[in-house]
């Protein structure tokens, strides 16, 4: 019994993967959007920037944001500061939540730095629970079985996981930095998307945010999931080597152009903190003399994301200030970066 709902975990995430190499308004249910171009990222995907439906609309780095609640398509942006996820996987799966699910950190040895982990006890008529930790939110689809069942499915699986277990035990505890643990699309899964879309590769794919969680099977169906979790930077795997956490001021090394790092204001009380982008071009000013990563810098689509991201980082900006200087610019990649910004204020 615990075989089979293992193997019915493992065919969720197959489905997730069949519908991720769908491009270019391949995935039916979704339809397309004009103008709609083909990302992969490494992934492929449609990318509608002012008709998405969901996440997976969206490039890497981005949500899909709606004007209101009976809205059925938005916009593209960047994510102002640390959304919350918490409750996605309870409502993209329609499910009760775990008994217990949190987060605790244990000590590796004499390395000084927190090693994460998820703990979670399962409802007592689970029979598999598969956990996994997301560098963007989840976005859901149904899809129908043999027997004509609907079956909801996590359709940015391949984009968004890169870590995952499935257990059979009662209770258990996903190692968030266990490198076992990695998960990527098969190489045929990669090769067959390099022949279906063949679109813009999206240089850096950056990390739109950092969940983890985990959801549980009957027989039959998933029956439970927890709330979305979010674990530090520092605190987990990073296997594909997408962020730029080692070294006292980590953009500053060659090897990290593009990767994602950690914008923080300088300056402040309750320091806003939100995930950037590295940018080594040239073009970028930075002070030589701060022991801060200026070249850390936040994302952007176009200039109204770096206004929007200036005013939720310094809320004490006067309502006329002069945001003229900010700028969102492009440097071979999917994703802008606003110049004009600084973690102690406005250049």
């Amino acid at each position: 019994m615990y075989r089979r709902a293992i193997q019915a975990a493992l065919t969720l995430a197959a489905a997730a993967a069949t519908s991720a190499l769908a491009c270019g308004g391949g995935q039916s249910e979704f339809g397309s959007c004009a103008g709609d171009i083909c990302f992969r990222e490494p992934v492929g995907h449609s990318v509608c920037l002012d008709e998405c439906r969901d996440v997976e609309d969206c490039p890497m780095g981005t949500i899909c944001e709606f004007e209101n609640t009976e809205a059925t398509t938005g916009s593209c942006r960047v994510p102002l500061g640390v959304s919350s996820y918490r409750d996605a996987l309870l409502r993209g799966f329609n499910v009760a939540e775990f008994p217990t699910a949190r987060l605790s950190t244990t000590s590796e040895g004499e390395i000084s730095q927190d090693v994460y982990v998820l703990e979670w006890s399962a409802p007592d008529d689970a029979v598999a629970v598969t956990c996994a930790l997301f560098i963007c939110p989840p976005a859901f689809a149904s899809s129908q079985d043999e027997d004509g069942r609907s079956r909801t499915y996590i359709r940015n699986y391949d984009r968004c996981v890169v870590a995952r277990t499935t257990s059979s035990q009662p209770d258990g505890v996903f190692d968030l930095r266990d490198p076992s643990l990695t998960y990527a699309p098969t190489r045929e899964d990669l090769d067959t998307l390099a022949q279906s879309c063949g679109g813009t590769a999206g240089a850096g794919a950056p990390v739109t945010t950092l969940l983890t969680g985990c959801w549980a099977y009957n027989d039959h169906e998933i029956v439970a999931a927890t709330q979305l979790l979010s674990p530090a930077v520092t605190g987990v795997l990073d296997q594909d080597e997408r962020l730029a956490i080692e070294g006292e001021i980590p953009c500053d090394r060659a090897e990290n152009n593009l990767k994602t790092c950690l914008w923080s204001t300088a300056l402040a009380e309750a320091p806003y903190t939100t995930l950037g982008s590295c940018v080594l071009a040239p073009a970028v000013e930075i002070d030589e003399t701060d022991e801060i990563d200026d070249r850390c810098l936040l994302r952007c689509l176009d200039r109204e994301d770096c206004v929007n991201q200036a005013r939720v980082a310094f809320p004490d900006l006067a309502a006329d200030e002069d945001l003229s200087g900010l700028e969102c610019q492009f440097s071979g990649t999917t994703l802008g970066y606003c110049t004009g910004i600084h973690p102690k204020g406005l250049n």
